[in-house]
């Protein structure tokens, strides 16, 4: 069936871990629960478009937390899920010297391009960061935004898929 493909929630041992406690797959409902129970105040923006007959849903959710802390740093959190799926969770560091050393310490494999980006792909997580630019000479000259995502690449593919498959559909 066309719908359950795209709102298929995979098993706890087939998830992939962010960084504790995001773990793919999770729904708005529990992130935002252990948010708040975590003393944080999460915003939840939601775009649930009706869809045709037979087109399975393309609901997105962004949760965002203004003074997250991680690895001891405040910044801003942001959490997106495709169909009440957790996709990418994106941090921004407030201070991105003073994050970027834990970062790299949790995170030594990332692998730094001539851009400064670093990027590491492994099975379906990948990670991304700008903090190495961010935080060099040229990075705090151009004022790069310091941040690092975490992907589920199947629920990316499965969100861009729906776009290529389905977004015609719903335009008419």
């Amino acid at each position: 069936q066309i719908r359950r493909a795209y709102t298929r929630v995979l098993p706890q041992s087939q998830r992939l871990l962010f960084f504790t406690p995001f773990v793919s797959y999770a729904s708005v409902d529990e992130i935002s629960q252990g948010l708040q129970a975590a003393g944080y105040e999460p915003d939840l923006n939601s775009r649930h478009a009706s869809v045709p007959e037979g087109v399975p849903p393309n609901d997105l959710d962004t949760l965002r937390v203004v003074n997250y802390v991680h690895l001891g740093v405040s910044g801003k959190l942001e959490l997106q899920f495709f169909n009440d799926r957790l996709y990418q969770v994106e941090f921004e560091p407030g201070d991105a010297a003073a994050y970027h050393g834990k970062f790299r310490a949790q995170w030594p494999d990332l692998h730094r391009e001539q851009s400064g980006r670093s990027e590491r792909v492994s099975g379906a997580l990948r990670i991304a960061s700008s903090l190495d630019l961010a935080v060099s000479e040229v990075g705090q000259v151009l004022q790069s935004r310091p941040f690092v995502l975490w992907q589920d690449l199947r629920l990316v593919r499965q969100r861009d898929d729906w776009e290529i498959q389905f977004a015609r559909a719903v335009t008419r």
